[in-house]
Order: structure tokens, then C-alpha cells, then sequence
């Protein structure tokens, strides 16, 4: 999303209106779009399903219990971080510009959250 946005100012600093109606309105579906995947997270987070429904390629059923823990860790961080972004994102055709000024304040805490993440993720072998 983030070079969308970044292709999207550019086109608005050059008035480049092709580029801005291709552009402006994915923006806005990619928002919206995690908008629903982060409430979806969230609802998860606060209330894991403790089996799910397994089907088998010979028809059977199976019910498997899950252990899930989604403690407060770099993820969540980062997903909270993101957040007022695809807010933002989701309604950006109203109005661009402000729009953009604001996503650009919250860059910052995104930032601070991805390096976060890659400072907690487990390194490859060889």
C-alpha cells in the first residue's frame, strides 16, 4: 500500500489526473480491505476458536482442538500501527490531500513497528 500512496502523491504533485483516478480508488479498496482483515484479526485476538472443522479428502470430518495465544507482541504491534492507516486509506477519495497529510504522520509509528517485527522474527538457517 505504501508505494500506492507514494505513487499517488506524486501523481497529485503532478497533477497527473489518469494516474490518480487509476489509483485513488484501489488505494481506497486496499484500505478497506484491511480495515476488514484487522477486524478480523482483532476478534480473533480477543476470542480464538478453540477447534476448527478439518475436511478430509476421502469426506470425513474432523473437529481439531487449537491452542492459540496471540499474546501482545511485535505483530499486534505492528497491526495497530497500520491501523489508522487503512482508516485513512478507506475513505482517501473524500479527501486526498488531507487524507495523504495524515497517513504521512502515522508512517513514523509503522516504521518503529516493522522494525519491531524484524527484530523478533526468527532467522533462516542455512
Amino acid at each position: 500500500m505504501v508505494s500506492l500512496i507514494g505513487g499517488y502523491t506524486e501523481a497529485l504533485q503532478h497533477g497527473n489526473s489518469g494516474k490518480l483516478k487509476s489509483l485513488g480508488p484501489e488505494i481506497q479498496r486496499l484500505g478497506q480491505s484491511f480495515c476488514r482483515q484487522i477486524a478480523e484479526f482483532e476478534k480473533l485476538r480477543k476470542s480464538p476458536p478453540d477447534s476448527i472443522e478439518v475436511k478430509h479428502g476421502d469426506g470425513r470430518i474432523e473437529q481439531v482442538k487449537l491452542r492459540i495465544d496471540i499474546a501482545q507482541n511485535a505483530t499486534t504491534t505492528y497491526i495497530q500501527a497500520i491501523k489508522p492507516i487503512a482508516q485513512i486509506a478507506a475513505k482517501l477519495m473524500k479527501a486526498p490531500v488531507k487524507s495523504l497529510k495524515e497517513i504521512a504522520e502515522h508512517l513514523p509509528n509503522v516504521q518503529a513497528a516493522m522494525a519491531q517485527v524484524q527484530r523478533k522474527a526468527p532467522t533462516a538457517t542455512a
